[in-house]
């Protein structure tokens, strides 16, 4: 996250550089929500790639995962340093994940919370990821009782014609 004390960007226009130092002092105020319109408003000025991960880095604290995974996934394909690149790769992963769970695609956001978790599984969103990943837990298919059972089969209903079992049938008595 940005630092109070934090620079950034050599701005020429100095509108953005107001937008930004507003966001770093609502970084510190965590005031998350300002902070990423301020960070939206400078962009719009002045398109540094820095500003888009300090955004993501604001949505993230939101909670507003696929904004916050949109903007690591604009930032990455500014081609950033590898190292910085790096830091942006972890929350990418775990920002899709959350967005999957949020919209109730376990069945996405499973693989994505397990790969998170098997390559950065120190980090201090992990608990968190573990506690989605539970929530996304496959739940094993009921097993039936027992088979379905067969149908009795349907008699005819007895016409006018058929005896019934209340008539009384007369037979000849055996011959010998």
């Amino acid at each position: 996250m940005l630092a109070p004390a934090q620079r950034g960007p050599d701005f020429t226009v100095p509108e953005a550089r107001g937008h930004f130092d507003d966001a770093v002092a609502a970084f510190g105020d965590r005031d998350y929500a300002r902070a990423s319109e301020s960070l939206r408003l400078a962009y719009e000025l002045e398109q540094f790639a820095e500003l888009l991960y300090a955004r993501a880095q604001a949505e993230r604290q939101l909670e507003h995962w696929d904004t916050a995974a949109s903007l690591y996934s604009d930032y990455l394909a500014t081609d950033p340093p590898r190292d910085q690149a790096d830091n942006a790769r972890g929350p990418l992963l775990f920002c899709g994940a959350m967005a999957a769970k949020a919209a109730g695609r376990c069945d996405e956001a499973r693989p994505k919370l397990e790969s998170y978790l098997e390559v950065y599984p120190d980090r201090a969103d992990a608990e968190e990821a573990r506690v989605a990943l539970q929530g996304c837990a496959v739940e094993p298919e009921p097993v039936p009782a027992s088979p379905d059972p067969i149908p009795e089969p349907k008699l005819p209903e007895p016409t006018s014609t058929q005896p019934t079992s209340v008539d009384v049938v007369k037979r000849d008595p055996p011959r010998p």
